[in-house]
């Protein structure tokens, strides 16, 4: 029952995603982080190596059960993604993922760790100059005024963060995400579900009805209670989402 209430509970967060909507008002969150200027490589390394040396270390990740993650630059837009578990000083131990050699001096460059209830992003603003998400599919680095995401997997431990990558050189700045949550993982009866009460609360009961009767054998029970499910649903989406903003305009006539 937990399982399929799960299933319930992701189908009604990412629901409206299916109609345009940039998620539920009540589950948008923003983050707000500090990119930093990139640094260079202390120390040659070989490829797959476990640790490295920053020329400084200043504003890096210091994860605890946790990743962070970075990327070197070497030759023309090639880019070599790693990430690391510990970091002391200018010292990123537990380090995985580097795919070649590196020489002393080479660029590298911070990639930053998003919140653990990260789902989808809704816009980025970087010194209120707004970014616009790149698809990582056509480029390791996204462009000027661009940003992408990264899910990687830590080689010692295997913990998986999510992670936004900036431009290259972006320097210090103050940024911002705004995004929407993932799904709560429904695996205990302590732990809530996303919807709220009223509407999106009838949404996951009349669901989880339709479950039983159809378990039962019930079938135009289950019909009729995935019907009350789809009509809270719309009733939901009217109340809780809003497809567009527009501005108020007075129109003065010349005179």
């Amino acid at each position: 029952m937990l399982r399929v209430l799960n299933d319930i509970n992701a189908e009604f967060v990412n629901a409206p995603y299916s109609i345009g909507v940039n998620g539920w008002k009540f589950l948008r969150r923003e983050f707000i982080f500090e990119p930093i200027a990139s640094t260079t490589l202390n120390g040659a390394i070989s490829a797959a190596a476990t640790s490295l040396t920053l020329t400084s270390g200043t504003g890096w990740d210091s994860p605890s059960s946790t990743v962070g993650a970075g990327y070197l630059v070497a030759g023309v837009r090639s880019f070599d993604f790693f990430t690391f578990e510990t970091r002391s000083g200018a010292d990123l131990t537990l380090v995985g993922g580097l795919d070649i050699a590196h020489a002393t001096l080479e660029a590298i460059h911070k990639i930053y760790v998003l919140p653990t209830n990260f789902g989808k992003p809704r816009g980025l603003f970087l010194d209120n100059v707004e970014y616009f998400f790149y698809d990582q599919d056509l480029s390791q680095v996204p462009p000027s005024r661009h940003y992408t995401l990264k899910v990687l997997t830590s080689g010692t431990n295997s913990y998986v963060r999510t992670f936004c990558v900036l431009p290259e050189s972006i320097g210090t700045k103050d940024a911002t995400m705004y995004y929407v949550i993932e799904p709560t993982n429904i695996s205990a009866t302590t732990i809530s579900v996303d919807a709220p009460d009223g509407l999106p609360r009838r949404f996951i009961i009349e669901k989880m009805n339709a479950y039983v009767w159809e378990v039962l054998g019930e079938f135009q029970l289950a019909q009729a209670a995935r019907l009350r499910a789809d009509d809270a649903m719309r009733k939901s989406i009217d109340q809780w989402t809003a497809h567009s903003l527009g501005g108020s305009f007075n129109i003065v006539p010349n005179l």
